[in-house]
């Protein structure tokens, strides 16, 4: 067997590795009838958002439905077999789930593949605001990205290196599943004069994944948004969500609710 042989085995097996544990699963926080629907990004898990959602719930009293995309918070061969469709399919039975609750306000925000289902959402639906957090529009290594469909039959699986993969998302993930992304991406972009909601958006500058004009892009196909604000993040990698910048996450968020909500005059 050759060193490529055994390379594809080795992603294989790491495909079938299971990281279904508690702290991965979905959660949903009691509170206010103010919403947040937190989605993660791709290969991630909920537990990505973990911080940042418990203290919206403990110190802003909002309502918090984090949940769990297709696929993910399993085992990444899982991946193989879903669409970008079921990702926004669950990205609105997320937020149906909080109107069922009696949230009259809603508030969007996602990381990464979730910023995009965000963003897509808002498009659709009339959410309170939406928070897009290092959305990939445009990604390093985007064209052999976009060939995925073909590379998956010499590499059926991609290594993914992050601060936190093996322990909240996937090491590996199914070359397949790439394809599904981009099309998701496409569909935003194409979604994105659609969005009237205020926006903020918030890019890491030394995000070595996402190319960080995606923000300034987003920015600029957002026509019909009045209220939109770009943030960018001195200093942080993509993974910006996680210790001390999720807490500048959090500051950031809540300072733009705020500003929002005293234009509504609603405090």
């Amino acid at each position: 067997m050759n060193r490529v042989s055994q390379r594809i085995n080795r992603k294989k097996h790491m495909a079938r590795e299971s990281i279904h544990v508690e702290e991965n699963r979905p959660f949903y926080l009691e509170g206010s009838d103010t919403g947040v629907l937190m989605i993660h990004g791709f290969t991630a898990t909920p537990a990505n958002m973990r911080d940042i959602a418990y203290r919206l719930n403990r110190e802003r009293g909002y309502t918090v439905n984090s949940i769990l995309l297709s696929g993910h918070g399993t085992a990444a061969e899982a991946l193989s077999n879903v669409s970008y469709r079921q990702w926004i399919n669950d990205a609105l039975a997320g937020y149906e789930q909080l109107q069922k609750k009696g949230c009259t306000r809603i508030i969007v925000a996602g990381h990464s593949m979730g910023a995009i289902l965000s963003l897509i959402l808002s498009s659709i639906l009339s959410p309170y605001c939406c928070v897009s957090i290092a959305a990939p529009i445009k990604i390093y290594n985007q064209p052999i990205i976009s060939g995925s469909r073909y590379l998956k039959k010499f590499y059926p699986y991609h290594t993914y290196r992050s601060p936190r993969a093996g322990e909240h998302g996937y090491q590996v993930f199914p070359t397949a599943s790439l394809a599904q992304l981009m099309r998701l991406i496409r569909l935003c972009v194409d979604s994105l004069e659609q969005v009237s909601c205020p926006v903020q958006i918030i890019q890491p500058d030394k995000d070595h994944t996402v190319k960080i004009r995606s923000a300034t892009i987003i920015h600029s196909l957002l026509r019909n948004v009045d209220n939109k604000q770009l943030v960018w993040m001195p200093g942080c990698g993509h993974v910006c969500i996680l210790g001390e910048n999720g807490d500048k996450i959090y500051d950031y968020m809540t300072g733009f609710i705020d500003d929002f909500a005293k234009k509504e005059g609603l405090i």
